[in-house]
């Protein structure tokens, strides 16, 4: 295996979409990950990388030695699947490294015969910032778009196959991917996706999204009579000065029941995210995802955690504490979804509103939304719920600060499983047999769907059966039974665009 990390794709600047990458002469070290992109202090987050740059646009590359310079040409049938990486992280922390270099993509390569790619992208404020002055957003989205067109450009003197590229991320990196299905220029870029826990979040508007950006430059002190001038100071201004007055801004516009005068309340859920431009991204992603007209919809691999959102709670905007269950859900679905999913939530979680709070979002924005994606891109897409409760959970979620999902199968609970990695030595980790046993089946499914086949002895996902892989203390293709009902009974009625 041969590991090339901290390569640049593209050149960075402030509220600049990406540029050619710089070139070099001479030897690069290349054997060390970069910096991940600014986005504050790490404290106490693993997630948050200690060394960060603002120039960030750089990716690493995890390929079987045997593969470099061993092909002769475009139509080789010795290249290999490539599968790009988008770390998750809320559009706002994270790496293409990981917490605990999780996401080296070394074990993969080695047991399966594939190529890893994992990118950076610009994060936060400095991924999304619109203002009227010249800022148009979406800088980390086309961040990422560079970094496929890169694998498309290099990957052959790694020995992989461009026609054989795979889109995968976690989370906002799974949400990413969606979004990057349902843009036309994205079209081309990959051939498969594998989603894991991605979030159906409405996305802002270019006025909402100015709005924030309003805000920001006010608490930036930049809030100049030219635009032109408040733009070019975001530009200039310290970098930790920009993103304490985005918290700021974030705080001040979605931290209490103003929220609900949004057409979409789910926007305001980390509103620092790409928006609906009018040009990369045209109309609500879901709503094109879920009609089947997303112009670059792939087959797809697509997952989901019984407890997504134990893992969240401290993400949510402000105002969704200040309302009750009933309250909230009036607000976002309207009255019959509201009394439907109140019957069936107070069935599961008597006297403790909070948990029923928290598995409606898990079911609304993870469970049911991809669901009703998988039904909707081309076939063969394939779906799994992650039930298991790691034998590790406590030692890695109380890394994160995280005791609540010690016994749940939280957002990310998966990971460490499909990569195969298990964290530092200091963790002192080890899977069970049957762990091992799931991760071997993790692992096999994502690269057999990177391939271009299927995982063995898992259907794909159908309106008629709804059968997926469901991962308990062992993972067997069955129907995915009270998962799939409570789609059916209470959320699909309700769409997803809200």
């Amino acid at each position: 295996m041969a590991a090339f990390r901290d390569v640049p794709f593209a050149l960075a600047k402030r509220f600049e979409p990406p540029q050619p990458a710089a070139t070099w002469t001479g030897v690069r070290d290349a054997k060390y990950f970069g910096p991940g992109c600014k986005q504050g202090h790490p404290g106490k987050n693993p997630d948050v990388p200690v060394n960060q740059t603002e120039d960030c646009t750089r990716l690493n590359v995890f390929t079987p030695a045997g593969a470099l310079g061993s092909v002769e040409g475009a139509d080789d049938p010795r290249l290999l699947p490539v599968m790009v990486w988008f770390h998750g992280g809320g559009f706002k922390e994270g790496s293409s490294a990981g917490p605990f270099d999780l996401y080296d993509g070394s074990k993969l390569v080695q047991r399966h015969g594939v190529i890893v790619v994992s990118c950076n992208y610009r994060l936060g404020a400095l991924g999304a910032l619109v203002h009227e002055g010249g800022l148009e957003g979406n800088y980390g989205f086309l961040d990422q778009r560079a970094c496929l067109r890169w694998v498309q450009a290099e990957i052959g003197a790694f020995g992989g196959d461009r026609t054989r590229v795979t889109a995968w991320g976690q989370s906002a990196g799974a949400q990413s991917v969606l979004l990057h299905m349902a843009s036309n220029r994205s079209a081309g870029l990959f051939h498969r996706a594998v989603l894991e826990s991605a979030p159906d979040l409405s996305l802002f508007t270019a006025h909402e999204a100015r709005r924030l950006g309003a805000e920001v430059a006010k608490k930036a002190g930049c809030a100049h009579t030219s635009a032109t001038a408040t733009a070019e100071c975001l530009r200039t201004i310290d970098v930790d000065a920009l993103q304490s007055a985005a918290s700021a801004a974030e705080a001040s516009l979605f931290g209490e029941l103003s929220s609900l005068s949004l057409a979409r309340p789910t926007a305001s859920f980390l509103p620092f995210k790409p928006h609906v431009d009018g040009t990369d991204l045209t109309e609500q992603p879901f709503a094109a995802l879920v009609a089947g007209r997303a112009p670059a919809a792939v087959p797809t691999l697509i997952g989901f955690n019984h407890d997504e959102m134990w893992a969240l709670m401290s993400g949510l905007p402000g105002w969704v504490g200040k309302l009750g269950v009933g309250a909230a859900l009036s607000a976002l679905f309207g009255l019959p979804t509201a009394v439907r999913a109140t019957k069936h939530y107070e069935k599961l979680y008597p006297s403790d509103e909070s948990s029923a709070a928290l598995k409606i979002l898990t079911d609304y924005i993870f469970t049911c939304s991809s669901q009703a994606v998988a039904l909707a891109l081309p076939s063969p897409s394939f779906v799994y719920q992650y039930n298991h409760i790691d034998s590790f959970g406590p030692e890695l979620f109380g890394r994160f600060g995280l005791a609540q999902c010690a016994s749940r199968a939280c957002h990310e609970a998966e990971i460490p499983l499909v990569f195969g990695n298990m964290g530092p030595a200091s963790f002192n980790i080890s899977l069970t047999p049957d762990e091992a046993a799931i991760s071997a089946t993790l692992q096999a499914a994502v690269t057999a769907v990177a391939k271009g086949g299927a995982p063995v002895g898992w259907p794909p996902f159908t309106s008629a059966a709804r059968r997926g892989l469901v991962i308990n203390q062992t993972a067997a293709a069955v129907p995915l039974g009270e998962a799939a009902n409570v789609c059916t009974a209470i959320w699909d009625r309700s769409g997803y665009v809200h």
